[in-house]
């Protein structure tokens, strides 16, 4: 595995409909950024099929690299941006609607469970989310250059 990102468009269940007729009108796209380091730790690091440094690798790292904004982003580095998550792997967490932050009401998500909760995001060396409360201008896409 080299990497991992999201192509999170998510859309609304009225949206969606709009291709109850013709699947082609569906508009593309999903929710995901919120979800996605959630996800990877729950499938991957959990299950064994990567390390916790193969994890820091694929969801901050690489993405940077890619962008090219590494080292600035996706490296805890004298002169990085410090932008980090802190993830608390014994914490359970159960994806939906209910618990999302998103402003859709569908979430591909619904119901699944597992381990692995960031509980705070750091973006320059200040806390902007701690335990799902936005503590300043947290834009959630900005978990993908975490690092």
């Amino acid at each position: 595995m080299e990497l991992v990102g999201t192509d999170h468009c998510t859309f609304n269940s009225t949206q969606k409909a709009f291709g109850s007729d013709d699947f082609r009108k569906i508009p593309n796209g999903v929710n995901g950024i919120e979800e996605r380091m959630h996800i990877i730790w729950d499938s991957m690091v959990e299950t064994g099929k990567i390390t916790v440094t193969d994890y820091v690798r694929v969801t901050s790292t690489e993405c940077a690299k890619i962008f090219n904004i590494y080292p600035r982003k996706g490296a805890i580095l004298e002169g990085s941006d410090a932008d980090i998550i802190i993830l608390n792997p014994k914490r359970s967490f159960a994806m939906g609607t209910r618990t999302h932050h998103s402003r859709s009401d569908t979430n591909v998500y619904e119901g699944r469970k597992g381990k692995g909760m960031v509980e705070v995001t750091i973006s320059r060396g200040r806390v902007v989310w701690e335990d799902g409360l936005n503590k300043g201008n947290c834009v959630l896409s900005l978990q993908m250059e975490a690092g």
